[in-house]
């Protein structure tokens, strides 16, 4: 894992509380969505959180146009501005 810029937009598609989980599961959605996978780390109530999410888009359109994909799997998603991630 390498620190990414917090400029653009991304789908988020989970937070998980356990680390083996989002490396299993970033692993397997760059392979489903052939896209970057980006993995915010962040505190919440005292317990480390890692939210997980796909693709670097330089316009929220952009994301807003990729999210029909993830929800094609039934993956609930939405459009996170990298922006408000600190």
């Amino acid at each position: 894992m390498s620190k990414q810029p917090s400029q653009g937009f991304s789908v988020q598609i989970g937070v998980y509380g356990d680390y083996e989980n989002v490396l299993r599961e970033s692993a397997r959605f760059k392979e489903t969505f052939k896209e970057t996978v980006l993995v915010h780390i962040d505190r919440l109530n005292d317990k480390t959180v890692y939210r997980l999410m796909i693709g670097e888009f330089k316009s929220q359109k952009e994301a807003e146009t990729f999210l029909p994909k993830v929800k094609e799997l039934a993956l609930d998603g939405f459009v996170k501005d990298l922006a408000m991630l600190k």
